[in-house]
């Protein structure tokens, strides 16, 4: 939640906000990225949804996702990485 605030803070004004499906999201997120479709995404979906993910982990990069208005898919637009 620091990381997400701090940046936050540093990207205010020089970012528009997302006007997408996420962007009612007030939390950082993990998005778990597979090639899984129809009852095989509904499966996984079903059994990760109400876990409740609290563990600490070290990041040492984050990625800035932008779909334009034809995408079909998110493109990695930047990546940075974090010092300790």
């Amino acid at each position: 939640m620091l990381c997400h605030q701090k940046l936050t803070r540093a990207t205010n004004g020089l970012l528009d906000g997302s006007r997408g499906e996420f962007a009612h999201l007030p939390n950082p997120h993990i998005t778990l990225a597979a090639r899984l479709s129809g009852d095989r995404a509904e499966e996984a979906w079903a059994a990760l949804r109400d876990l409740d993910f609290s563990e600490r982990f070290l990041c040492k990069k984050v990625s800035l996702l932008g779909k334009g208005d034809g995408d079909k898919r998110w493109k990695v637009i930047r990546d940075f990485t974090l010092d300790g």
